[in-house]
């Protein structure tokens, strides 16, 4: 039995209620719940006609709000699994200054000081696994003690 417009429509709205999501995102809920191909079709259509429904959007709202904690690759990463378009990911990331960038990597390393006690190869490692590009530790640390 396939999941109708009826059902779908006030579904998608839901969710989208409750948190912004991709197109694929929201693709892949209707298919769970059972809707056919020409119902998800329907809804994407009428939720992008009516702006609920903006990848573009969306990324460049997650970049803005995620920026401070993570560099480009870890953002580009997590929109890449939500099903952003890489047209859309890199525009979005193509706002981050290395300026920025830089000042959030400082930031991070001044608030969590205490867990490298001096060790610059934690502190890098620890950029690195937020998604920092090497050049931009590389000047975080070259002005930061993290001691």
């Amino acid at each position: 039995m396939s999941y109708p417009l009826e059902r779908a429509w006030p579904y998608a709205l839901w969710l989208l209620s409750r948190q912004a999501i991709s197109r694929a995102q929201l693709r892949d809920r209707l298919r769970r719940k059972g809707a056919d191909d020409a119902t998800i079709a329907e809804v994407l259509t009428r939720l992008t006609q009516q702006r609920f429904l903006d990848d573009a959007a969306l990324a460049e709202q997650y970049v803005a709000s995620r920026s401070r904690q993570k560099g480009p690759r870890a953002l580009r990463l997590e929109l890449r699994r939500k099903g952003v378009a890489e047209a859309e990911v890199e525009s979005a990331l193509s706002s981050l200054s290395d300026e920025a960038q830089l000042t959030a990597a400082r930031a991070l390393l001044a608030k969590h000081a205490w867990r490298f006690k001096g060790d610059r190869a934690k502190a890098y490692a620890f950029l690195l696994r937020r998604g920092f590009l090497p050049e931009i530790i590389q000047q975080a640390l070259t002005f930061t003690n993290p001691a």
